[in-house]
């Protein structure tokens, strides 16, 4: 491993491209944590300001207990989905995958393995199932307050005509076969606007209530997407713990050694 030192320590696996900061890994990680466990381990503190960075192994930390909710995707935890999703394009394309580190161990051990991951990833679908449950109740209630706003506004838009068609008389047939569309549009929002419970609420409030529910419907929109990104995640994270713990099951002398699975051009005999 490399660290560097700045306004926060960060270091860095060899198969990783960017630098992890610590304190994205727990308290276990913060600065005084770390000095605490390398002097614990008679290892000397390194000045890493006149050495940018300094090769040192990692200082194990307890693993916490699962918990009852889906935790939060860290920037280490996310650099590593990357490097996972890298190692199973190789596995399928039939290339040796990359070598088990002590830090594929600590997330196993972090996280509860593949079974672990998977109750994680469920409780993810049912935040998304719960989330489009109430995105579907809200588009509900916008389309029945937009159907209210459309009554009255067609009432009151067609209520002088329809009052002029009442008071005549004579010539009632002649006046409704004139302002046939008016007077249909104003006994339909009539009789629709008969089943709402009065007083009829202002168009006002019901605009700012529609309003108010598509703001909603948009912060709902953007966490279904974020829960999405996270269950594809869980996704990969789960399928690259069950390649690991096959790996880990099948006896040594059955576990592939990358160096010794190396194609050779060579076929002399």
């Amino acid at each position: 491993y490399e660290i560097k030192r700045g306004k926060y320590i960060s270091f860095r696996a060899p198969e990783q491209e960017r630098f992890t900061r610590a304190k994205t890994l727990g308290v276990d990680y913060s600065e005084d944590a770390l000095k605490q466990k390398i002097s614990r381990n008679t290892a000397p503190i390194i000045n890493t300001k006149t050495e940018p960075t300094v090769p040192v192994t990692p200082p194990t930390a307890s693993a916490p207990k699962l918990p009852p909710k889906i935790p939060a995707l860290n920037g280490g935890l996310l650099q590593r989905i990357k490097v996972i999703g890298d190692d199973l394009k190789r596995r399928e394309r039939g290339e040796a995958p990359k070598p088990i580190d002590s830090y594929d161990l600590k997330l196993m051990q972090e996280y509860g393995g593949s079974e672990g991951v998977l109750t994680l990833r469920e409780q993810c679908r049912r935040d998304m199932a719960e989330l489009q449950n109430s995105m579907d109740a809200a588009g509900e209630r916008i389309q029945k307050l937009s159907n209210l706003l459309t009554n009255i506004a067609d009432y009151n838009r067609t209520k002088p005509i329809y009052k002029q068609y009442k008071e005549t008389r004579l010539f009632s047939e002649r006046f409704r076969k004139k302002h046939a569309e008016d007077i249909e549009a104003h006994e339909c929002a009539k009789s629709r606007l008969e089943k709402v419970k009065r007083p009829l609420p202002k168009v006002k409030d019901i605009d700012k209530k529609i309003a108010e529910l598509k703001e909603t419907n948009a912060e709902s929109s953007r966490r279904y997407s974020q829960k999405d990104r996270e269950y594809r995640d869980w996704g990969k994270l789960h399928s690259y713990f069950r390649s690991l713990e096959t790996r880990l099951e099948s006896p040594p002398s059955q576990r592939r050694d990358p160096a010794r699975h190396v194609k050779s051009n060579d076929l002399s005999l």
